[in-house]
């Protein structure tokens, strides 16, 4: 739903309507999906066999979104000049009151597995977490 409201905001697709009947909202999550700013090649399922020197891992960001950035700290090397965070604001505050899929509870479900069944890195994702890919990044 953030990318929904990304791309709302920035008037490239409508609000999500869950009122229209299952194949419209399928299109509408597919309008969202598809957006060139997301679909930019970045991943493909060859990833996930094609290569003998790629072993993807995944991780579980939504507990705590700064523990991947933690967990890397360790792995990467320090940039040798180290210019002070400047925050750009992508995104406006959502409101979730009014994003329909939060009260309608086996829509949000079909449209789940809509986006595993037709999306790489979602299938990937979905098949990863909780499997011995999983980087556990629990501090």
């Amino acid at each position: 739903m953030s990318m929904q409201n990304y791309l709302h905001n920035n008037k490239e697709v409508e609000p999500l309507d869950c009122a229209l009947n299952e194949t419209a909202v399928f299109d509408q999550v597919r309008a969202i999906l598809d957006c060139k700013r997301f679909t930019d090649g970045r991943f493909n399922s060859k990833l996930e066999h094609g290569y003998e020197n790629i072993h993807l891992k995944c991780f579980d960001v939504s507990p705590d979104p700064l523990a991947y950035v933690r967990f890397m700290e360790t792995k990467l090397q320090k940039r040798r000049l180290v210019v002070d965070y400047v925050f750009r604001p992508m995104n406006s505050p959502r409101d979730k009151t009014k994003e329909c899929i939060w009260q309608h509870d086996a829509l949000r479900e079909r449209i789940r597995e809509f986006i595993i069944t037709n999306y790489d890195y979602h299938n990937y994702c979905s098949r990863c977490l909780g499997s011995s890919d999983e980087l556990l990044l629990s501090s």
